[in-house]
This record gives C-alpha cells, structure tokens and sequence, in this order.
C-alpha cells in the first residue's frame, strides 16, 4: 500500500471518518550487534542509559533526539548505532 501511495503521490486520505497518513519512525538499529552498542554508550557521555542491555526504546529516542532537525550521530557511533527509519500508515479521526 505505502509503495502505491508513493506512485500516486499521495500522503495521506480520509476513509470512514478516519484519516490514514504516511509516517515515518525513526529508530536505532545495530549492524555490530548489542554487545558492540552497549560498549560504545557506556564509554560517551551516555552512559546513562546503559543497562547490563541497552533499551531499544531509549536508543531510539536519543537516536532520534540527535538526527532531528538534520542533526547527525557521532561518527564513532558509524557501523554500531544507526538511524534506520520505518515507513506505516498512520491513523487518526479526521477532523
């Protein structure tokens, strides 16, 4: 459905009072593995959110809260922790 949307140009449409829309998640991925992320964190200045596991959660929204606003991760995060994005249709009541 996304990739039709995308064809016809469309980035959202009202279907039975509800309005369906295209979002995009943005969320931490981690090519190297947990291990390698959970090091990398524990050694920066976010250390803070390493638990004996890193939260998938909590990395996503500091993973978000440094890409927003076209900002970018640090390079030595490069191959361990990276921004992936999921595109979905939303949906909310259509005003």
């Amino acid at each position: 459905m996304l990739d039709d949307w995308a064809m016809e140009g469309l980035d959202g449409m009202k279907l039975d009072g509800r309005t369906l829309f295209i979002r995009c998640d943005t969320y931490a991925s981690f090519p190297a593995g947990k291990e390698a992320a959970i090091e990398l964190l524990a050694e920066s200045e976010h250390a803070d959110i390493v638990k004996p596991t890193v939260n998938t959660n909590t990395a996503s929204a500091l993973v978000r809260e440094l890409t927003q606003d076209g900002g970018e991760l640090p390079e030595a995060w490069r191959g361990i922790i990276e921004a992936g994005q999921r595109y979905a249709i939303g949906i909310r009541k259509a005003a």
